[in-house]
Order: C-alpha cells, then sequence, then structure tokens
C-alpha cells in the first residue's frame, strides 16, 4: 500500500535521479566512459613529468647506479621502487615507459574502485542496485577523469590506495564487521600510500580518532587494518635505514633548501582556485544533516578532505596536483548526500537539501573538470608539438642512446624529453631547481666573471662543481637550455663565466636549432 502522506512520496521521487543507472548496460557504458576519460588523454599526449624522472631514475638503478649517490633526489625512495617494474617491462617490450606506467596506475584505480566497492557493500540498509552502480561511477569519477593531468602523481596513487581504508572505516564506525584478509589488505595498500606521502599521515591520525570517538569500531588494535598500516610504516623506515643511508644525508643537506622552493603564503594557498571544491564540500558538509547507510561515508570522507587540505598547506607550494586528493575526496563527500537520499525513505525537506546538493556536487565538479580539463590539454598541447613533434626528432637523430643534459630550473622539456627519445641524462639532478631556492633564501649570487669563489654560498658552489663535473665526464651530445627572448643571460653563459673548465668544455659544442626558445647545442664531431 503507498502511503498518502508527504514522507512517504518522497522516497519514490528521490529514487527517480537514479533510474537511468537500472540499466547494467548503462551502467557499463558509463564506466568506460569515465576511464577513458581519465586514461585515453594521458596515453596521448604522455605522462607527467615527475613520473618521467621517476621512470629514468628507475631505468638508471636496473643498470646499476646508485640512488642518492649517482642521482641526486630528494623524495624518499619508495616512488623509485614502484617506477622499477614498469620501467623493466618497458625495457624488455621495446616500448614507452610512460605508457606502461599509466596503464599500470589505470590498473590500481580500477583495483581500488572495485575493492573499495566491495566494502563499502557491507553497510547497512539496503543501497538499491542503481544507487550501489552510482556510487561506483563515483568512485571512477574521483580516479580518473578528475585525476586529468595529474593521472598517475604520487597524489594520485596515495588516493587509489588509500580509498580502500577509508571506506573500510566507514563501515566500522556503522559497527559492521569486516574479514580480517580485506582488512589487512586495505590497511597495507594504505601504509603503502602513506609511505609515498608523509604529508597525509594526519589524514590516518583523524579517522582513527574518529573511530574512536565512535566508540563502534572497537579499539584500533583489534582492527587488523590498524597495525598493518603501521607494521609498514615501519618496515619502511627501517628500509630506508638500511638500504638507502644515502637519503638521510642527502635530505639533512638539501630538504630545507627544497622546502624554500616556490613557498606559497598560507593565505594564497587557502584562496587558490584549486581549493574552491574542497573548501565548499567542508562548509556544505559540516551544516548538512547525514542519515542512512551512506552517513558514515560522509563523515569520513569529509575528514579526509580537511586533513587534505591540510597537507597542502604543511607542503607549502600550492601546485595543483598537491589538490587532488582533496578534490577527488570533495566529490565523494558530496555525491552521498543525494545517493542518502535515492536509497532510503527521507522527509521531503531533506530530499529537497539533497537535490540542492546534487547540484551543488554537479556545477561544482563542471567548473573543476573544465579547469583541469584545460590545464591538460595545454601541457598536452606542449608535449605534443612541441617535446613530441620538434625535440624528439632532433634528439633521436643526434643523440640516439647518448646522453643529453639541459640546463633548465624545471624538469621540463627534459622530461618527458628523454624518455620520448630514448636518449641518457648526464646530470644527476632532474633541472637546475636550486638555483630558484637559493635565490629565494637570498644565496644565490650573480657575480662578475673572475670572481672568487669564497664569495659564493656552498651549496652554489656545489651545484656550479657538480654541473660542470656531469658536464665533463658525461660528455652529452647534446645541451638544452632556455634563451630568454629580452636578452636576459641564459644559464649556459652563466656557468661558462664561473668555472673556466665548464668554458672549455663548452668550446667543443655548435649552435644546432632554437626549438620554441630552447636553444640545442651539438657536440662537434672531433669532439665525440
Amino acid at each position: 500500500m503507498t502511503s498518502s502522506n508527504g514522507g512517504g512520496a518522497a522516497p519514490r521521487a528521490s529514487r527517480d535521479w537514479l533510474a537511468p543507472l537500472s540499466s547494467r548496460l548503462v551502467f557499463l557504458g558509463a564506466a568506460a566512459a569515465l576511464v577513458a576519460a581519465g586514461l585515453v588523454p594521458v596515453l596521448v599526449w604522455g605522462g607527467n613529468l615527475d613520473a618521467a624522472w621517476y621512470l629514468y631514475v628507475a631505468r638508471r638503478v636496473l643498470a646499476g647506479a646508485h640512488l642518492y649517490r649517482d642521482i641526486v633526489e630528494v623524495n624518499p625512495p619508495l616512488i623509485v621502487a614502484l617506477s622499477v617494474p614498469p620501467a623493466w617491462l618497458a625495457r624488455e617490450l621495446g616500448v614507452l615507459d610512460l605508457a606502461v606506467y599509466d596503464l599500470a596506475a589505470a590498473a590500481l584505480a580500477a583495483l581500488s574502485v572495485g575493492f573499495a566497492g566491495s566494502i563499502l557493500m557491507r553497510l547497512p540498509g539496503a543501497l538499491s542496485s542503481s544507487a550501489r552502480r552510482a556510487l561506483l561511477l563515483l568512485l571512477l569519477a574521483a580516479l580518473f577523469p578528475l585525476a586529468a593531468a595529474d593521472f598517475g602523481q604520487r597524489e594520485h596513487l596515495l588516493l587509489a590506495l588509500v580509498l580502500p581504508y577509508l571506506c573500510l572505516s566507514a563501515v566500522r564506525a556503522e559497527g559492521r564487521v569486516v574479514p580480517g584478509a580485506e582488512a589487512i589488505a586495505a590497511g597495507v595498500m594504505a601504509g603503502v600510500g602513506l609511505c609515498l606521502k608523509p604529508f597525509y599521515l594526519p589524514l590516518w591520525v583523524a579517522v582513527e580518532a574518529y573511530l574512536a570517538v565512535g566508540r563502534r569500531a572497537g579499539p584500533p588494535w583489534r582492527r587488523a587494518e590498524t597495525p598493518a598500516i603501521g607494521a609498514v610504516l615501519v618496515l619502511y623506515g627501517a628500509a630506508v635505514v638500511a638500504f638507502a643511508p644515502g637519503y638521510l644525508s642527502l635530505v639533512g643537506r638539501l630538504g630545507p633548501l627544497y622546502a624554500s622552493l616556490l613557498r606559497v603564503p598560507l593565505a594564497a594557498l587557502i584562496a587558490s582556485p584549486d581549493g574552491a571544491l574542497p573548501l565548499l564540500a567542508v562548509a556544505a558538509l559540516a551544516v548538512t544533516p547525514r542519515s542512512g547507510a551512506l552517513r558514515s561515508v560522509g563523515d569520513v570522507m569529509l575528514i579526509a578532505v580537511a586533513t587534505s587540505l591540510l597537507a597542502v598547506l604543511l607542503q607549502e607550494k600550492g601546485w595543483s596536483y598537491h589538490y587532488y586528493p582533496s578534490r577527488a575526496e570533495s566529490l565523494l563527500a558530496l555525491g552521498v548526500v543525494p545517493l542518502s537520499a535515492a536509497s532510503a525513505g527521507v522527509a521531503r525537506a531533506r530530499a529537497l537539501a539533497a537535490r540542492l546538493t546534487a547540484l551543488l556536487l554537479a556545477a561544482g565538479l563542471a567548473v573543476v573538470l573544465v579547469q583541469r580539463g584545460r590545464e591538460a590539454v595545454a601541457a598536452g598541447s606542449f608535449e605534443r608539438e612541441v617535446i613530441r613533434g620538434e625535440m624528439t626528432p632532433l634528439v633521436r637523430r643526434y643523440a640516439a642512446g647518448k646522453p643529453i643534459l639541459a640546463l633548465t630550473v624545471s624538469p621540463t622539456p627534459a622530461f618527458p624529453l628523454v624518455n620520448f627519445s630514448g636518449a641518457d641524462w648526464a646530470l644527476r639532478f632532474p633541472s637546475l631547481w636550486m638555483i630558484p631556492a637559493l635565490a629565494a633564501r637570498g644565496q644565490w649570487v650573480v657575480q662578475r666573471p673572475g670572481a672568487p669563489p669564497a664569495t659564493r654560498s656552498p651549496l652554489q658552489q656545489y651545484l656550479i662543481d657538480a654541473v660542470t663535473d656531469d658536464l665533463i665526464s658525461g660528455r652529452p651530445a647534446l645541451i638544452v637550455f632556455y634563451a630568454p627572448p629580452w636578452g636576459a643571460p641564459d644559464l649556459v653563459g652563466y656557468f661558462a663565466s664561473v668555472d673556466s673548465r665548464f668554458a672549455a668544455a663548452l668550446s667543443h659544442y655548435r649552435l644546432l636549432a632554437d626549438v620554441s626558445g630552447y636553444r640545442f647545442l651539438v657536440r662537434t664531431e672531433e669532439s665525440s
């Protein structure tokens, strides 16, 4: 019998929101479209520059190089270790390592969605089949199209690894029992994710505090996922000390300098357009009552959004990909509000609030996707037209399998140019990032030719010596540098003016080409 009151009519109306998802074919088509929207542009344009660098480092490690001695990298070794399998597979198959890496990242994201979705099915209360499918689509949207140019970044991998633990915590908050094997697997994945980006450790602490306050999940040592996370963190720390001791000395020397690189004021970090959706989600969910089977999911995701924003503030860079986890978690946090209303009987007023939240979610997501899409297109255009279209053929012709050296303060265009062309890399650094970092600290002194080295800071002299030594020992087939159009001094001229050894080595090179503001010098045949 159908109720005639207002409260009884709301569930039927709300369930109509998800009526299109009642068809399995529609769901599969939507899922495939979301996966393609996230993965295809990355495969077409190429992977992000950080992934390109880590794959190159992995390639060097496979060839016998020592990380933190032969290669200067300020990040912990886990990301390099995770890059070794795709680098090895790409080498064995003779294919582009970035493509293998992106497919591996997509496989991890798909595994995360399937695992997280299966955990959420243990929530109490009946979720309609349409609501379950909509929930899976939300998870797919968060890990695929929303990642955009951040696909394969450590933040992207972090979210894929942590997401099952977040869903498990929501199920725990509802007092549900989860098999030990699933809990351990979710904990191990989350532990690996937190090792990738230790700035997100507050997320784990905050979620555990939430479960402790709820008093329905039991003590943390009796929940298998919590000891599993702790064990992974301890084992990883011990492994770094035992097998990568060079990292500790290197980060002790260069860590403070890297921390000062492009530091952004707190107010600017908060006001960044990249943080608009997360802040909107925090504000909306803080005042929105939640009920039903997905209530705890919203709570846990809200905690994740807040702590992920904290991670952005702790890093002080404001780079767009630092905001990615909070954006994805915002999508999931806001999405459960209309899903809750669509899968259970709710009052008419709450159903209206759920509809408004759905509209807010759709609008915010549309804005973010447009913004991220434009960024991805801009980055992809440069990679496709300049790096792949013009630079890669040049490097393949003059430096096939040989080292090249780029004197730039950014890893672009060297990475992914090295990956696309199959060239080697002559420099121990991914870029000369130390220059703007030293300049920000007032420790980069531009001196007249012949000025005594004693007037330079120790780190400035270290960089000059390292670049010069790498140029002489690496004998790169090509030198690439940016030539400022306004006539400002370039880095090649600077290093030649402060180190006579660099100037002598530079005499063996001649101008080859100018490509989009980047000048290519080729080593002369008589000096090869």
